[in-house]
């Protein structure tokens, strides 16, 4: 096991209560911030976004690796969408690049004179993007018309010309190791690159499979959702690259796989057809729910994650989160107030609860909080408004 230090990070508990008024969305009327004994009220601005997304889309959840120290200082940026745009999400390379998509489907990059030459190449493709997708010195677009498009070193993912041919069309995802990338298509083929492609040929040598629902990777370890629902891993076995005595009850009605990614090392979450949850990886990550246990056996919805925390939907409304309790893993707190949820959002330190009567109740860091509950609002306020609008 990997020991670490989180540095700086307030668990913070608040609730957001929110109202529908007369047709025109949600009227915020305050934010209540719970920090040991002492309450605060700050007002919250509502932004409107036409766009709403009630999915959990998996994101490149993993910790940010220091620059190596052949990486210059940020010295140019190039924009290719104006700063008043919609973020849809940003990634970066610590002190290296900065890259944010747009809901229009554009980016913006600021680099150093490195990434400004990766990028210059690939500029005018960047267009139409729905998703991206970082390694640790490497970026990949998937566009709308299900192309891929990517840059940086060659080494981690930048140069994907030797499988060009096969992400000219039908990509449907892609998933981001710390040293390349893996394309899944719309009909479940496998396309990897970087300079240890080797995916694509092992899950074929060793399994006979070439074809896969969902891949899951934390850096560490992988994890393969099988079309026939059965889970095959490999890598570190302390962050969820074997499965013990968990092979016979991931053999086989496995429909989704989540983890937490981190520098440190990450863990994974499987849920089943029957409403269980199973668990394995790192136990400071979500590996191990502990006493939770008895509660993920039977009657779960849906599974979320932050990069260090898992959370659980259970059908009756109520909620279930375990992991590092500074990245939401502990929701005590408000407990008795997560009931009657029909919908989790979150980001990588925090998560947010959405009940039936649109009160919002968030745990985790501080500021993962405060910026999961401004773009929860959009969506909520978008929703809102396509409902009026539609009525």
């Amino acid at each position: 096991m990997r020991f670490f230090v989180s540095l700086s990070l307030v668990s913070l508990i608040y609730c957001l209560t929110t109202s529908i008024a007369s047709g025109k969305g949600i009227d915020v009327n305050k934010l209540d911030y719970v920090l040991t004994k002492t309450t605060y009220s700050i007002p919250c601005i509502s932004v409107f976004s036409k766009d709403i997304n009630t999915s959990n889309e998996t994101e490149n959840l993993s910790s940010t690796t220091p620059p190596t120290s052949n990486f210059n200082q940020v010295t140019s940026s190039q924009v290719l969408n104006p700063k008043s745009k919609k973020v849809k999400k940003t990634l970066s390379i610590e002190g290296v690049v900065t890259v944010t998509l747009y809901e229009d489907g554009t980016l913006h990059s600021s680099s150093n004179e490195e990434f400004d030459t990766y990028f210059s190449k690939v500029s005018d493709k960047l267009h139409d993007i729905i998703d991206i997708q970082k390694t640790d010195r490497a970026f990949a677009a998937l566009r709308s018309d299900g192309s891929v498009v990517s840059w940086g070193d060659p080494n981690f993912g930048g140069d994907s010309s030797v499988v060009s041919l096969d992400l000219k069309s039908g990509v449907r995802s892609i998933i981001a190791s710390r040293s390349g990338f893996i394309a899944i298509k719309e009909d479940g083929s496998i396309v990897d690159w970087s300079d240890r492609s080797w995916i694509a040929s092992f899950l074929k040598r060793n399994y006979n499979i070439d074809k896969v629902k969902d891949i899951i990777s934390n850096g560490y370890a992988y994890a393969t959702l099988t079309l026939q629902g059965s889970v095959i891993v490999w890598g570190d076995p302390e962050d969820g690259g074997e499965l013990y005595d968990l092979q016979d009850q991931l053999s086989s009605g496995v429909v989704k796989i989540i983890g937490t990614n981190t520098v440190y090392g990450g863990a994974f979450v499987a849920l089943k057809d029957d409403g269980s949850v199973i668990t394995w990886g790192d136990p400071s990550l979500g590996g191990n729910p502990f006493n939770l246990s008895s509660k993920l056996k039977s009657g779960v919805k849906d599974i979320f994650a932050t990069s260090q925390a898992f959370c659980a939907l259970k059908y009756d409304g109520t909620v279930i989160s375990w992991g590092n309790e500074f990245y939401g893993g502990n929701s005590s707190k408000v407990k008795k107030k997560l009931t009657h949820v029909n919908q989790i959002y979150s980001n990588e330190t925090a998560f947010i609860a959405v009940k039936d009567d649109t009160t919002a109740i968030g745990w985790g860091d501080t500021a993962g909080i405060e910026e999961l509950m401004k773009e929860v609002n959009k969506k909520l306020q978008s929703s809102i408004s396509s409902s009026s609008t539609t009525t």
